[in-house]
């Protein structure tokens, strides 16, 4: 398995989200849940007192957020990785947790490893030459008359939005963390603080623009020198203001979600 690329923070590449397959668009978005679970303070407090064997540390995190305790059993120590930017690294990660956030797949299995490792998995015996809809209908049985082995399905689940596709859903977690970089720590352009800095920045770098997937522009020879001047009026970047308060108001918000296990957040518009 391989991480696939897709625009992103640090890339000037843009193409079509949608054109991936949804296998793709969910690893992906898996990989967003990972940087946001990454940037809650309480998370990175919580894996550092564990290291650190800080008990009544741990104890008042765990009293403080219910799941924190069980977050870290499923996703362990993520800021002992070496980069959760890093594909190689999340990969590893990953692999033995696929069963959290994706339907597992059928395997047929030799019974004597089976017994060795059973992990959480049941041996059946499957008969061969039958169609494909009596095969369904045998397997459709099976489960009628064993519904022990039924359970909720992976543990985490990516939060649908409404009326979005995953891919839409992506895209926005992409430009949404890139003014939420902006407002935290001045990476675009230099920028930090207000969302009217980062729309004026941003209106002012075509490359800031598409990479955002923004595509503005201030129309006239006037308004440019305006903006260049930083004179351009406050009505005029109102909308560009408010685009930005809500993608980073978005992105804090699926950041304070993933400490109940959630991902991510709805967005106000």
């Amino acid at each position: 398995m391989t991480l696939p690329t897709a625009t992103s923070d640090d890339s000037d590449n843009t193409f079509d989200l949608a054109s991936l397959p949804d296998e793709a668009i969910r690893t992906l978005l898996i990989v967003e849940w990972l940087k946001c679970l990454h940037l809650h303070p309480d998370f990175k407090a919580y894996c550092d007192a564990k290291r650190e064997g800080d008990a009544e540390a741990c104890t008042a995190l765990e009293t403080r957020h219910s799941r924190i305790a069980e977050l870290y059993e499923d996703w362990g120590d993520i800021h002992a990785l070496v980069s959760v930017h890093d594909s190689e690294t999340v990969l590893e990660w990953y692999g033995p947790r696929q069963h959290l956030f994706a339907l597992p797949e059928a395997t047929v299995v030799d019974p004597i490893e089976w017994l060795a490792q059973p992990g959480n998995t049941t041996l059946v015996a499957i008969p061969n030459g039958l169609r494909k809809e009596q095969l369904m209908q045998v397997l459709t049985d099976f489960v009628s008359n064993h519904p022990e082995l039924l359970g909720d399905g992976p543990k985490y689940k990516i939060t649908p939005i409404k009326g979005k596709r995953p891919a839409d859903t992506l895209e926005r977690l992409y430009r949404a963390r890139t003014v939420y970089l902006a407002l935290t720590i001045g990476k675009l352009g230099g920028v930090k603080g207000a969302p009217t800095n980062a729309a004026k920045a941003i209106l002012r770098s075509e490359r800031e623009s598409r990479l955002l997937g923004f595509d503005w522009f201030v129309h006239g020879d006037v308004n440019k020198k305006l903006l260049e001047q930083d004179k351009l009026p406050a009505d005029d970047l109102k909308d560009y203001t408010r685009t930005i308060y809500d993608l980073d108001k978005f992105y804090q918000a699926s950041i304070d979600g993933t400490i109940r296990g959630t991902f991510p957040a709805t967005p106000t518009k």
